[in-house]
């Protein structure tokens, strides 16, 4: 007669095949993830990673999320972006009209434009940062003078931008000693999110998708379909932002094929036909289908786009007795541009899109800045001011960097100014 089996041994039998199953699931769940990994990629044309994904869902829910964050707030803050018929959008309290410098005795003027690399000076400075404050005060036309220090920087702001900017505070009287123009990042990477979203590259940062919000409550039936479309377009690029989704390829496959899908209808004549087309350029402008261009014709042209807007400024500032100085900003893929150990190069270093477009693009931004030298464009090239500095400064992986960089760059910057100016009366 057997033994029945003691339940200590049909325990760990159970326990067995319980783990078994737990191994045999995990491989099929691997398999499934690379398998869709790889249809992605082919479906996108590219390497599907996550931070790619994240971008492009971040980019549809840009302003959608970015008003809700706003309207939390009791006060409208540095943060939030309004927008502008001239300039596109401006910061919460940097609206030109209630900062234009009015002529006033004894006050030196000066006006900073630019990109967030820009911006952020006038963020931890107010009154003008430190080190390019003590170059400036060098110069002999500041001797007994009041310094106004006025940054308009925006976020994304890029060229024609700054020259509107400049063309309006002199529409409205402003009287402005020293203009100076910090950007090329963004010229570049801008554009190019614009065509992926297929937009114009010459309109602001993310136009459509500040745009959007814009579209009131439908009365036609294709215009309420277009709402509704456009509401699971956003509700879905929000649930795929949260963990556990965002890591797995293949809840990323679906969204993409859902999102590529309502896509194509939001953008279909039988969607919005007629009228409904009509409002949808009225409220987002002319729309184009074309994509992502990193190594092509596209940034010759936003370069070329770049030397014309700062050739047209210089020679507007010139026309007002207003001293021009126009930079090339520093940015980490710009190759040897920076020594970099472990720990900068891990926060600073990603595989992005603007990665190629800083290697491909930026040498037709130097290009362009040697011919807006022989122009006679005070023009200067800050792409290596940073190639002796081994010590940490880069904060992320775009070209934003830390206090110490901005006083190696901003004293850089005021030695320029000071080489020019101090030989004007």
């Amino acid at each position: 007669m057997k033994k029945s089996s003691t339940p200590s041994k049909r325990s760990f039998l159970s326990g067995k095949r319980a783990f078994y199953w737990l191994v045999l699931i995990g491989i099929v769940l691997v398999c499934l993830e690379l398998t869709m990994w790889v249809a992605l990629s082919l479906l996108r044309g590219g390497v599907a990673t996550y931070d790619r994904l994240h971008d492009e869902r971040s980019v549809l829910l840009d302003i959608e999320l970015g008003e809700i964050r706003a309207s939390s707030g009791a006060a409208t803050s540095d943060e939030t972006r309004i927008l502008h018929p001239y300039v596109g959008y401006v910061h919460g309290n940097k609206m030109p009209e209630l900062l234009v410098p009015k002529d006033a005795k004894n006050t030196f003027t000066i006006v900073v434009v630019g990109g967030s690399v820009a911006r952020n000076i006038g963020k931890i400075h107010p009154d003008g940062p430190d080190a390019l404050m003590a170059e400036l005060k060098n110069l002999p036309q500041l001797e007994g003078k009041t310094i106004r220090f006025l940054n308009l920087a925006g976020d994304g702001y890029r060229q024609p931008q700054q020259l509107l900017l400049a063309n309006y505070l002199l529409t409205l009287g402003a009287k402005i000693d020293l203009f100076v123009n910090l950007d090329g990042f963004n010229e570049l990477y801008v554009p190019e999110n614009n065509r992926q979203l297929g937009g114009f590259q010459t309109y602001p940062e993310l136009w459509t998708s500040r745009m959007s919000w814009l579209m009131r409550k439908s009365q036609s039936t294709s215009e309420r379909l277009f709402d509704i479309l456009m509401l699971q377009r956003f509700r879905l690029a929000s649930v795929m932002q949260r963990a556990p989704l965002k890591y797995s390829m293949t809840a990323n496959f679906f969204w993409s094929v859902l999102e590529t899908m309502l896509r194509k209808q939001v953008l279909s004549s039988a969607v919005r036909p007629g009228e409904a087309i009509q409002r949808m350029k009225e409220t987002y402008g002319p729309v184009t289908a074309s994509g992502a261009d990193i190594g092509g014709a596209a940034l010759t042209e936003s370069a070329e786009i770049w030397e014309r807007s700062s050739s047209l400024l210089s020679a507007l500032a010139s026309s007002q007795g207003i001293a021009y100085f126009h930079f090339l900003q520093p940015n980490q893929y710009f190759p040897k541009s920076k020594p970099m150990g472990e720990e900068e190069r891990a926060k600073a270093i990603g595989d992005f899109f603007w990665k190629g477009i800083v290697e491909n693009g930026y040498p037709l931004l130097q290009q362009a800045g040697m011919r807006l030298q022989r122009k006679g464009v005070h023009f200067y090239d800050m792409t290596l001011v940073f190639k002796d500095i081994s010590e940490p400064l880069y904060i992320d992986n775009i070209g934003h960097f830390d206090r110490h960089g901005e006083a190696i760059l901003g004293k850089a910057m005021g030695e320029k100014i000071v080489e020019v100016l101090k030989e004007r009366p």
